[in-house]
């Protein structure tokens, strides 16, 4: 909440807005069993952009046993902001023997 009130940003407890809606083409989001908290945005008038910082927990479960997981997500929605697709991962131990054959093409 400080962090929002800090940086100009409105601060939600919980998603009240829909915000997830924005994300289901995100594979993060995909499965929609998650949930948003600590939802912070702001809205600018330069590129019409709303710039969103929450928390984002969702559970996997794999037979008996349940795995929650937590991640902090920054996300900015423009539509004048034109930026590639990219994809930010932890590397792998496979991904190091690819770079060795493709030379970092991978």
């Amino acid at each position: 909440m400080w962090f929002a009130a800090g940086q100009n940003m409105e601060f939600l407890n919980k998603d009240e807005m829909g915000t997830i809606a924005y994300l289901k083409s995100f594979k993060l989001f995909a499965d929609g069993r998650g949930s948003i908290s600590n939802l912070c945005q702001k809205k600018s008038g330069i590129l019409d952009e709303t710039t969103y910082l929450f928390d984002y927990t969702y559970t996997v479960s794999t037979g008996k046993t349940h795995i929650t997981y937590e991640q902090t997500v920054f996300f900015v929605n423009s539509k004048k902001l034109g930026l590639p697709e990219f994809i930010l991962k932890p590397e792998r131990f496979l991904n190091r023997i690819a770079a060795f054959f493709w030379m970092g093409r991978y």
